[in-house]
């Protein structure tokens, strides 16, 4: 048996004879978390047991005798027989801390080995790129829809180094909504912001993560103010409504923004970026109505006329794609976010002029009834499984960015 243990907690046992805590029990995989404080912000899923910390005095030496001491003290405390758990035992007599554990559980005591996680101070580990990610890992991301899209790229953002984030959704997790979510079946009828925010901290517990659980079309007024403090500002919501929102913020603020989304069988997708520091770069308001096609030799966007923001509000009705169709989305997007958020470091996109503003296309060629999107479908080099970069020009009547440098 393993017990885990993080150094930085047990500190204040310099102080004291004896505390109290809690651990956590796999028992089927011969492993225990044993927490000085009961954690408020991740809470392990393993069975909690008791967990007591016993600082030995210089008279002591380690060993099952000295149990007699914690079972003695939870009996005082709580007027009970202690029956299951893990007593740590801390030797100070050698100038450094020694630990040693037990567990006991049906009057059976089971010596442990004891293993020091990393200070919780430490960075994200990261293979390669360690050094370079310090540059991105202040950063700051907004994500705005925080659903299958939001959360996979949320955790792909937290894996490479990216400690910040702001999550906006005023959403719950349903219970046909959990293939496609970081949650479990326990975590039906929660926030989507908080389950997501728990699995961000269960990767890095020094990610600071502000939730705001508030509908982007009636609270537009907090969402420039979250948007203020964002490196990146993230449209994945469903709503088409919260995308013009989003664009005008960023336009306002100067802020580089990043829209992607899916139709609901994941069978054609995009990825939009507009950055307003880039001169006469096209913002979302651009694209109006417009519609794609292929040509032979790559896919083309052709703008036919301006959308009303109050005339599209869905951008899909109900979502119907397996997790795997989604994933290809996601594992780009970050990418493009980590772009950003790199400062050209790592580099996502191709470069394909027009202010070198992009609008990214993903077909994964499933089609039911022959329903393609794009026009030309049938042409023989029109691959799917590919993303097509199309250049985006600004629409000089854009009444949001065409009075922008």
């Amino acid at each position: 048996m393993q017990v885990n243990i993080f150094k930085s907690r047990i500190a204040n046992l310099d102080e004291q004879r004896i505390h109290q805590g809690v651990a956590f029990e796999w028992p089927e995989e011969e492993i225990i978390y044993a927490d000085f404080e009961y954690p408020t912000e991740v809470i392990p899923t393993g069975l909690p047991i008791v967990a007591y910390f016993l600082c030995l005095s210089e008279q002591e030496e380690p060993g099952e005798t000295l149990l007699n001491v914690i079972e003695e003290d939870f009996a005082m405390r709580q007027g009970l027989a202690l029956q299951h758990y893990i007593g740590i035992l801390i030797d100070t007599s050698s100038g450094s801390n020694e630990y040693h554990a037990f567990r006991k559980k049906d009057d059976i005591i089971t010596p442990c080995q004891v293993f020091l996680l990393k200070d919780e101070q430490d960075p994200i580990q990261l293979p390669a790129i360690n050094a370079d990610s310090k540059i991105w890992s202040s950063k700051k991301g907004l994500i705005a829809g925080c659903g299958s899209f939001g959360s996979a790229l949320a955790m792909e953002l937290c894996k490479a180094g990216i400690n910040n984030f702001i999550l906006i959704d005023n959403e719950r997790i349903k219970n046909n909504e959990l293939h496609r979510s970081v949650g479990g079946l326990f975590d039906t009828g929660r926030r989507k912001t908080n389950v997501l925010r728990e699995a961000l901290l269960q990767k890095n517990r020094q990610a600071k993560v502000q939730i705001l659980n508030l509908n982007i079309d009636e609270t537009s007024g907090h969402l420039e103010s979250a948007c203020k403090s964002a490196d990146l500002i993230i449209g994945l919501t469903n709503q088409r409504s919260n995308f013009f929102l989003l664009n005008q913020c960023a336009i306002n603020l100067g802020k580089p923004v990043i829209f992607a989304k899916t139709n609901n069988l994941a069978s054609f997708g995009y990825i939009f970026r507009a950055d307003p520091s880039v001169q006469n770069a096209p913002c979302y308001n651009c694209l109006g109505s417009g519609q794609f096609s292929f040509r032979g030799d790559g896919m083309y966007f052709e703008r036919t006329g301006p959308v009303s923001v109050a005339s599209t509000t869905l951008l899909n009705g109900s979502e119907e794609a397996l997790n795997t169709d989604l994933l290809p989305y996601a594992y780009m997007l970050s990418r493009v976010c980590l772009e950003f958020l790199s400062d050209g470091r790592l580099p996502a996109l191709p470069k394909v002029g027009l202010e070198e503003s992009a609008l990214l296309l993903y077909p994964t060629g499933f089609y039911p009834n022959g329903q393609d999107p794009i026009v030309n479908r049938y042409h023989q080099d029109y691959k799917k499984l590919q993303w097509y970069p199309v250049a985006v020009t600004r629409d000089p009547a854009c009444p949001v960015c065409s009075t922008q440098p």
